[in-house]
């Protein structure tokens, strides 16, 4: 080639060297699939020697045997198949209507139900109260149950002492020109009296006015008053005529905190 397009050339081979690579992963993983095949190999002749015992039992050749489980014209295979498929059918239909069922039922004690079970139901409903903050539920939860709330915005991601620093900060913020405060509600008096403990907050705590209607007649005394009201335990009937009760009594609501 190099006579033919520029000129006469001589070209002379000195010496010709040659090289070779190992590459140790290729060959590790041609060892690891002989000897799997080789491990399958005898899998395969045992189980032809065990169905040769069991052939032999049962008086019937070999060669019938792997023609009947081959095959996919034999009734066994068609009714397993059948059978196969009317269980899977059954059991999502199953799944459909009891899903169904279970959505129908909460949605309908969401929309009917006596007693608030969310935050957001509590606020939706009762707009016109301040939401101060929301602590997160004492009962024990699942993990899935918890992410379903926090991702709802029914519950705090926060910790539970980073959620009591921010509530009680809060309402500091809220009631700094006030003197006295009251925290009062539907819920029982330990829970708020255990709450306004961790707030760190000066305030009277009084029974729900429906226990004790004294705690209204002393409702002039205060400059606020704050609600804690408890999901799934507190009704929304008394709720409302709590509100509506502060309202009549010209005392400035300072808002809800949900437990």
């Amino acid at each position: 080639e190099l006579v033919k397009s520029v000129t006469p050339h001589n070209v002379v081979v000195a010496s010709l060297q040659s090289s070779y690579i190992v590459d140790s992963s290729t060959r590790d993983r041609q060892v690891s699939a002989i000897n799997r095949f080789e491990s399958l190999e005898q899998q395969i002749i045992n189980f032809d020697k065990i169905l040769d015992t069991v052939s032999a039992n049962l008086g019937v050749s070999k060669e019938s045997i792997y023609s009947f489980y081959s095959s996919d014209d034999n009734n066994y295979n068609n009714e397993l198949s059948v059978s196969y498929k009317s269980a899977v059918l059954y059991a999502a239909i199953g799944f459909v209507l009891g899903a169904m069922f279970v959505m129908v039922f909460y949605t309908l004690n969401y929309i009917f139900g006596k007693k608030f079970t969310t935050q957001g139901k509590f606020f939706c409903k009762f707009n016109t109260v301040r939401k101060l903050g929301v602590i997160n539920p004492k009962n024990k939860r699942t993990r899935f149950v918890k992410f379903i709330e926090e991702k709802s915005g029914d519950d705090s991601s926060l910790s539970k002492e980073s959620n009591y620093k921010l509530l009680s900060a809060n309402i500091k913020n809220i009631t700094k020109d006030m003197n006295k405060i009251l925290f009062t509600g539907t819920t029982d008096t330990d829970s708020i009296t255990e709450l306004v403990k961790q707030l760190g907050i000066k305030a009277d705590v009084k029974t729900s006015f429906f226990k004790d209607p004294s705690s209204l007649d002393s409702l002039r005394d205060y400059d606020g008053v704050i609600i804690v009201e408890s999901r799934s335990s507190s009704e929304c009937k008394y709720v409302a005529e709590e509100i509506e009760l502060i309202k009549n009594s010209h005392i400035d609501l300072v808002g809800a905190v949900i437990l």
